[in-house]
């Protein structure tokens, strides 16, 4: 499994928030808004190369509406997408 960012190969090596798990998910950590765009999961094997449609991934802001944030004030670094 791999995942692209705006037709770009996600590097979770060179990009530490992005984890790809056991499952194939892709997690972003400590979403920033560099982060949005469009995201394409993809499989590949030495028959063929599949990939998903693209999903539109939109992060608007930091107002967060449940702890650690009281009041929508971050009391440590989160962001709604």
């Amino acid at each position: 499994m791999f995942w692209l960012k705006d037709g770009e190969l996600v590097d979770t090596g060179r990009h530490v928030n992005f984890i790809i798990s056991n499952e194939g998910n892709l997690i972003i950590s400590q979403t920033r808004l560099s982060d949005s765009g469009n995201y394409t999961c993809g499989a590949q094997n030495l028959a063929n190369r599949r990939l998903s449609e693209p999903a539109l991934l939109t992060v608007f802001g930091t107002y967060c509406m449940s702890p650690p944030c009281v009041g929508g004030i971050m009391s440590q670094p989160c962001l709604s997408v």
